[in-house]
């Protein structure tokens, strides 16, 4: 399990394969991982943990199938394409909406150093 990870890409792609996860509560992670729901949290660094995490889910078929299935049903209403999609067009028409209230109190213009945006008064 990681010690420091925003969102690993090989949790939820575990989760969308119906695998059982195992790991640690850090970063997005703890807000996607419902311990003995759709995953196992553990602590960062307990390895006595980890490794009773790893054999409980070894030894038990029926509850890595209801993690797994649980996992998949996680990533389906969360990290579907469908879902992504939807959470990209809400934020670029968001985005717009923001561009378009501040045209409307000044000129938006790129800055010469390419990194921010400066706003021009029209008055």
């Amino acid at each position: 399990p990681t010690e420091d990870d925003a969102l690993p890409s090989s949790l939820i792609e575990a989760m969308a394969c119906q695998l059982p996860v195992v790991t640690t509560p850090v970063g997005a992670i703890q807000s996607i991982i419902i311990n003995g729901r759709n995953g196992i949290s553990v602590s960062p660094k307990n390895f006595q943990q980890l490794y009773d995490a790893l054999v409980l889910v070894m030894n038990s078929k029926e509850l890595a199938h209801e993690l797994g299935r649980a996992g998949w049903h996680t990533v389906q209403e969360n990290y579907s394409a469908k879902i992504v999609t939807q959470k990209y067009t809400d934020l670029f028409k968001m985005l717009i909406q923001q561009n378009q209230y501040v045209n409307n109190r000044g000129m938006v213009r790129p800055s010469d150093n390419k990194t921010s945006i400066t706003v021009e008064s029209q008055e």
